[in-house]
């Protein structure tokens, strides 16, 4: 049955349906919803085009002076009872649940807003955040700085032991970078990131612990704190090297764990310390986004009679280009530290001959 035929059946059907006089009674008293829309999805333009097409069979119908008797025939006449059952059923769990508030997942994001934003714990209990709260949900359970303390430091425990596992579970040794930080109140935080190459074959880094430091920053006092950070998740034996920065007490810190490593027959060999090049790949990263700086760069190449090469700054995604950033450094080493030394901007960059001997 085409459209045009379903439109004239439907004004016969409509005009039936106005003789009805239990029909027309529900319509006037719009006590009684029509069962059709059980069945029927409405056009898009139903307002202007009053179309409704079957959710069973995809047959349209026009619904004259907004009347569904029609659709009702069609489903009573076309379709069997299974057939209705089933349609039911289907709208039932396709119908969209209405949002409803849950205080455990209002916490755990709670939580995570904190870590990631390094909020203190007590401002759950500042007035401002109190009444946020409860404007978003009355009936939110606050929680006080003691709690939420306490709930971080139970995830951190969970987390903690996930990473254990999987560090744990890696074939190969890690290599790791220390770097001493200083808060805004003033206390000392030793950075531990971990570097190794998981079963498929992929480079990855995790920070496994930010610890604070207490005492001078002596070598030794390193090497403990270090020592016991791996050791609270097992990897103390699968140290395979170590980058640090240039400062001399990280010398000392690589000579007492070297002794520590020994003493506890764990093989270790401390030529795997690697001292960090940060200022090089700062230099080489203030000089290519400077047109003006580069020009200095090659006229310096010419004063030194070297190849004029443009500087390479290594990328996450290509394991040797680190590789690529020192070897053509080496090549520019003479123009390179002529440029970053009379440049006033650059003079923090400016490579020592300590470290060029090195790289």
């Amino acid at each position: 049955m085409d459209i045009e035929e379903e439109h004239e059946e439907n004004e016969k059907e409509n005009s039936e349906t106005e003789v009805d006089d239990t029909s027309s009674r529900q319509k006037k008293s719009g006590l009684v919803a029509s069962e059709a829309w059980k069945y029927f999805t409405k056009d898009v333009n139903f307002k202007e085009n009053k179309k409704a097409t079957c959710n069973l069979c995809g047959a349209i119908y026009v619904c004259s002076a907004g009347s569904t008797s029609n659709l009702k025939k069609h489903i009573k006449k076309k379709h069997s009872e299974k057939e209705q059952h089933q349609e039911l059923i289907t709208n039932i769990f396709n119908k969209e649940q209405p949002w409803k508030y849950d205080n455990d997942v209002m916490k755990n994001n709670l939580y995570k807003w904190i870590i990631n934003n390094q909020h203190s714990f007590t401002v759950v209990e500042e007035p401002e955040f109190i009444i946020l709260i409860q404007s978003l949900c009355p009936t939110a359970e606050l929680i006080s700085a003691d709690t939420v303390k306490r709930s971080i430091m139970d995830l951190y425990i969970s987390n903690k032991d996930q990473i254990q596992e999987l560090l744990m579970e890696i074939p190969g040794k890690i290599s790791f970078t220390t770097d001493i930080w200083t808060s805004p109140s003033t206390k000392a935080f030793l950075a531990i990131t971990a570097h190794y190459v998981d079963k498929n074959w992929k480079l990855q880094n995790l920070l496994i612990d930010f610890v604070q430091i207490f005492g001078q920053h002596t070598g030794e006092n390193i090497k403990n704190t270090f020592v016991s950070a791996l050791q609270n998740l097992s990897i103390h034996t699968k140290v395979l090297g170590i980058t640090t920065d240039n400062a001399s007490n990280n010398l000392t810190f690589i000579n007492a764990l070297s002794d520590w490593m020994k003493e506890n027959d764990i093989f270790f060999d401390k030529n795997n310390h690697f001292r960090c090049f940060a200022h090089l790949r700062q230099l080489i990263i203030k000089i290519q986004h400077s047109p003006q700086r580069l020009e200095k760069l090659s006229a310096n190449c010419r004063l030194y009679n070297i190849d004029d090469l443009k500087p390479i700054q290594d990328v996450p995604t290509r394991w040797n280009s680190t590789y690529d950033m020192i070897e053509r450094a080496l090549k520019l080493k003479e123009a390179l530290t002529f440029t970053a030394a009379s440049d006033k901007d650059l003079k923090d960059c400016v490579i020592t001959d300590d470290n060029w001997n090195q790289l």
